[in-house]
């Protein structure tokens, strides 16, 4: 009676086994277990229960363990780190990709354009980016689209989400008479974390709101799949909204053209780089080396310049509210809520995409 409820029990344990092992083994294990408890019912009953404990006490970490293997042999079978990738681009993909890089270094060297000619090439440029983005979305978002799909959310995110955040927190102020100027050092910190975030998580917000669409029209829900094979690609299209970040970083400096220059070049070697890695970590890497780099480089740019800037000799007049150490703590900040919201996509990636994408 006692070694049938200790069969039964053990049996009931097998169950926390992956169904591809239980499949093989459990019943060659359930015979194994049988005539161990069949020879101990002969000694005594505390012998017996040592030899049940024992046992039962053996199953969740082997189950652990083969639910593991399980997993990392999934990993090995493209599953995980390996989803879906599309292949290398070819060069026409790449030259299209790249294409939005070449763009922004249009606007740094802008002013040192002739303005017959500047008046010319800002609508063309902008033009071109537009077309590109509605080429991608005829065509469902592929691969090459998605610098330009990122760098126009961006920009929508700043016109429409962030400037609207900031004016109605500015509007707040004035109407509470709050005065940031006579802060102490923690409620400075934390206007300057939101300051920072704010522009990351309103592209976070437009981007989220483009994958909701995608789910919710049937043409687009071909996109929507992608994204789940590979999320980096969301990761993708943030890291390339970075691009109007990093210029709007340089908005009150001049002689930054050389600096802002080598910063979009980290974004485009970062952008040519994913596009080329077969690997989830490697496509992830890259990015969030590329971005690295290039905020970088920012932020020397900025220290570099500011002695050579009008606003530096008046704010060292009141090091309380030093303009110098507020704009690289600023770029500081803005690294690293760039690489937190980078990596949330890429944290999705450890979920198991979708088994059959055709019938799902």
């Amino acid at each position: 009676m006692i070694e049938n409820i200790c069969l039964k029990i053990f049996q009931l344990g097998l169950l926390v086994y992956p169904a591809g092992f239980r499949s093989q083994f459990a019943e060659e294990m359930a015979e194994v277990f049988s005539e161990v408890i069949s020879e101990a019912s002969s000694s005594t009953d505390r012998r017996l229960l040592m030899i049940c404990l024992r046992e039962f006490s053996a199953v969740p970490l082997e189950a652990f363990r083969q639910r593991w293997e399980a997993y990392r042999a999934g990993f090995s079978n493209k599953t995980l780190f390996k989803c879906r990738w599309e292949g290398p681009p070819t060069r026409k993909e790449l030259a299209l990709a790249m294409a939005v890089f070449v763009a922004p270094a249009v606007a740094v060297f802008a002013k040192f354009i002739p303005s017959s000619i500047l008046t010319i090439t800002v609508p063309l440029v902008a033009v071109f980016l537009l077309v590109m983005l509605f080429a991608g979305l005829v065509k469902g978002f592929p691969r090459w689209s998605l610098p330009y799909l990122g760098l126009v959310l961006s920009a929508l995110s700043f016109l429409f989400l962030f400037n609207q955040t900031i004016d109605i927190f500015s509007t707040y102020l004035i109407i509470y008479k709050v005065q940031p100027d006579k802060w102490g050092e923690s409620e400075r910190l934390l206007l300057q974390v939101f300051s920072a975030g704010m522009m990351w998580l309103s592209l976070f917000i437009f981007i989220f709101l483009v994958i909701v669409v995608s789910i919710l029209l049937k043409r687009f829900r071909g996109f929507y799949w992608r994204l789940r094979w590979d999320w980096t690609q969301v990761s993708f299209i943030l890291y390339c909204g970075s691009i109007l970040g990093l210029i709007l970083l340089f908005d009150k400096t001049s002689q930054e053209e050389p600096y802002l220059f080598a910063s979009l070049l980290c974004l485009a070697v970062g952008a040519w780089l994913y596009l080329r890695s077969p690997e989830s970590w490697q496509r992830l890497f890259v990015l969030l080396a590329g971005i690295t780099l290039a905020m970088l480089i920012s932020t020397a740019g900025k220290a570099v310049a500011a002695p050579n800037q009008d606003w530096y000799t008046y704010f060292l007049r009141e090091p309380l509210q030093n303009e110098f150490w507020f704009e690289v703590e600023l770029a500081l900040l803005e690294w690293g809520w760039l690489v937190l919201i980078l990596l949330i996509p890429g944290i999705m990636n450890l979920f198991p995409p979708p088994r059959d994408l055709e019938t799902t």
